[in-house]
């Protein structure tokens, strides 16, 4: 089955394919490039107030940003992506992506550290937690259930590869209403995991 998207000139998914991660952390080729800025975050940060705040100031940093491949949501496909989170905080808390449960409850997920250092939080729908580190090297398993979230606890930016069942999909709903019941938040120089008021 030939098929062309994006960065894909007629690709055909039934063939063995390579990919490279670059210097930066990024995956090539991809097919689209999605970068979340704050506004597109507010419901995803706890402290709502210090969001606006910083939106208010006339800025609105870029986040994170995703370099994906995606096939067409079929049984056996297998999409494969990166992703960067860039260094800051509001509010405390650390620079993060959204985070997800899968749609498809029976999916998993891998991520590869590749740049840069982070943790991963993990939870189940009813609040048990994990939060894993997560560095250059590290590789870690997300069992289906859980949701997953990155934050970028360091002072540059970090980046991970991912690899999840094309048919996985992504609920991003619980997590847009209630958030993490972890958040990590700078605690003078430390990191700390701390309770989220609203869960």
């Amino acid at each position: 089955m030939d098929l062309s998207y994006g960065a894909f000139p007629l690709l055909d998914i039934t063939k063995p394919l390579s990919f490279e991660l670059d210097s930066a952390g990024i995956l090539r080729p991809f097919q689209q490039d999605k970068r979340i800025h704050l506004n597109e975050m507010i419901e995803y940060f706890i402290y709502k107030d210090a969001v606006y705040d910083v939106l208010r100031s006339g800025r609105n940093p870029l986040i994170y940003e995703n370099q994906i491949t995606e096939w067409p949501s079929e049984e056996g496909l297998i999409n494969i992506g990166s992703t960067t989170i860039y260094p800051g905080e509001v509010g405390g808390e650390f620079y993060h992506n959204r985070g997800h449960y899968h749609e498809k409850d029976n999916t998993c997920e891998i991520y590869t550290g590749v740049k840069g250092e982070g943790r991963v939080i993990m939870q189940k729908k009813d609040g048990e937690t994990r939060i894993l580190p997560f560095e250059p090297h590290d590789v870690v398993y997300i069992p289906f259930g859980w949701a997953h979230r990155v934050a970028n606890i360091g002072k540059r930016k970090m980046s991970f590869m991912y690899a999840s069942p094309a048919n996985a999909g992504h609920n991003y709903g619980p997590i847009k209403e209630k958030g993490f019941k972890k958040i990590l938040v700078k605690k003078e120089r430390e990191v700390e995991a701390i309770e989220n008021p609203f869960f």
